[in-house]
């Protein structure tokens, strides 16, 4: 029965518009973004719709006329991974990668232009906005309990109104007070295919890694060097 009232209502809206309109799925593929800044990292997401974020009535004639604001979830891990594993380390491992894992949650919201020149239902911006917080969360406790990684916070932005859009701009900020400025980071075109979108840590590694590359996670410098 609801589905028959969910038909006839769709066919309603279609006849007063002229054109059929596709209903929102109300989940959608997980993507993997990787950057320049941080090429051994990947931050794997999966958004899942939840709903208006101004009213169900705007919600209503945003089906007719456009400039529907919606909100999803984001859920999924962020990963460091380096390929050429220190021979001491290597020898332990089952593979020449040495990886780490954090889990990442956040919020997507995206906003579609209104054809129209009604007050009040213009969004300001048409895009999607993006705010993610990675816990990462490491130290070794032989060295006195150093830190090695803190939680990152990401604030990006995109003029595609997709909540996995091809291209983020975000602001990086991590939990030692690193901030990172302007990162660009953009989809993997074959998830499936990159190895650092795919791999998986179960239980957090605490061993002290030298890093090859900035880890958006860490101090602002690697190597014993200033970034």
């Amino acid at each position: 029965m609801k589905k028959s009232f969910v038909s006839l209502a769709m066919a309603g809206v279609t006849a007063l518009s002229g054109t059929a309109l596709p209903m929102a799925a109300a989940h959608a593929e997980a993507a993997c973004y990787v950057s320049e800044t941080f090429p051994n990292e990947r931050i794997v997401i999966d958004v899942e719709k939840q709903g208006v974020i101004v009213s169900n009535w705007y919600d209503l004639v945003a089906l007719l006329f456009g400039g529907k604001q919606t909100a999803y979830s984001a859920h999924g891990k962020h990963v460091y991974a380096t390929e050429d594993a220190p021979a001491e380390v290597a020898a332990q491992a089952a593979t020449n990668w040495v990886y780490w894992m954090a889990a990442t949650t956040g919020t997507v919201d995206t906003g579609v232009a209104y054809w129209g020149n009604r007050p009040g239902l213009q969004p300001t911006d048409t895009g999607a906005h993006m705010g993610l917080v990675s816990e990462w969360v490491r130290g070794d406790r032989e060295m006195g309990g150093e830190t090695w990684a803190l939680p990152v916070t990401l604030d990006c932005g995109s003029t595609e109104t997709s909540p996995t859009p091809y291209a983020w701009e975000c602001q990086v900020y991590n939990e030692f007070g690193a901030y990172w400025g302007a990162v660009h980071y953009t989809k993997v075109a074959k998830a499936a295919d990159d190895e650092r979108c795919n791999l998986f840590q179960a239980v957090p590694g605490v061993a002290v890694p030298v890093f090859a590359e900035p880890a958006s996670f860490g101090p602002q410098s690697y190597n014993g060097e200033s970034k």
